[in-house]
Formats: C-alpha cells, structure tokens, sequence
C-alpha cells in the first residue's frame, strides 16, 4: 500500500459522518475480560477506499484452516463481500434505500497501521477480528462509513458502540430511554437528573 492517507474524494463524501477521531471496538470474553482495539478516522477511510478500488470479492482472505481427509486447508473468504448484518445491529446513519452494507477486514498489528489486501505469499492474509462496514454509492466507486464492528473467533460480531443508532455521546441509550451498560441499566430520570 502507497498511501498513507485517504484521498480527498473519500474524505469529502464522508464529511461529517461519524467525526471522532478515534473509534473503538471492544470484545468481551466469556471470562468477562475485554479487548478493545482503536481505529484512527484516517485509518479507517484509508481502507474503505482500498476495498472500494479493490472490488466486491477480489481480495482472498485466510479465515481459519479446516480437516479434509486428514489434510489442513485454508478457509478462504473473499473481501469485500456484503455484510448480512445476521445481530440486527442498528447502524446510526444507514438507511435500507443507501443499499447493500459491506465488509472489509480493518488490522492494527502491534499499534501500528496494518493493511488488508491481496498476498504476494502463498496463502492469502490473516483477515483479524475487526471489519468495517460501509455502503457504496451507485457507481459502485465511493464507500460511505456505516460502522465498525468485531468478533472472537467465529462468534457473532459486536459493534463498535460510537456506530450504534441510540449512541448519545458516551453510551448506548436502551429504547425506553434508559441508559445501558453491559449488566447495568440506569433510569435516566431517577439516576441522571
């Protein structure tokens, strides 16, 4: 990968959509640890407009190996490909009419920015536990920010909370108005005011 930042095309298209600077997706463990990975705005662009000019399914990804007649195979997947959104996630800005949604692996390796794309090697890349999401306009060659989300291993993806359609600011609000943390819930009127 050349660029190091995303074109102004991008930038612009995405102009006040989701304007934090850093965005983060936490996973919590069935031992109730969590992980938590940030994602520069930058960063994330940068790699919309990678999967955009890459095409719907040309990059093979490496998703896990599997048993064959006694022989360990590669899981292939391919990037991008249309997110089915099986958890219902309720996407801020993502309306039915903006189309399908999409994912692409996103990696941070070691603090440092990593990149997702076709392998010079045998095998094609790791593809991580992070993906962002994005729509496409109707040229098919600009991406619109939709979310960021992650997973453990092959369990459901979570979503990074800053994405999410009752995000406040600093947490997700439930549909009655109550505030929500994971094992909490406080009343807004009788813990807030």
């Amino acid at each position: 990968m050349a660029n190091t930042q995303p074109g102004g095309a991008i930038v612009a298209a995405n102009a006040g959509r989701f304007t934090d600077e850093i965005y983060t997706v936490s996973i919590q463990y069935p031992d109730n640890s969590t992980s938590s990975q940030e994602f520069e705005r930058d960063h994330v662009l940068l790699v919309i407009e990678d999967a955009v000019n890459a095409g719907v399914g040309k990059v093979a990804g490496l998703k896990k190996f599997h048993e064959n007649d006694g022989i360990l195979e590669p899981g292939i997947g391919h990037y991008p490909h249309e997110f089915r959104n099986d958890e219902k996630f309720e996407f801020k800005l993502y309306r039915l009419t903006d189309g399908p949604l999409y994912e692409y692996p996103i990696k941070r390796i070691s603090g440092t920015r990593s990149y997702f794309g076709p392998s010079e090697g045998t095998l094609p890349m790791e593809t991580g536990a992070y993906r962002v999401v994005y729509t496409l306009n109707a040229q098919g060659n600009m991406g619109y920010l939709q979310g960021l989300i992650g997973h453990k291993d092959s369990s459901s993806f979570v979503m990074c909370s800053q994405f999410h359609a009752r995000w406040d600011g600093t947490r997700i609000l439930s549909k009655t108005g109550e505030y929500t943390k994971p094992g909490l819930s406080f009343s807004k009127a009788a813990n807030w005011e």
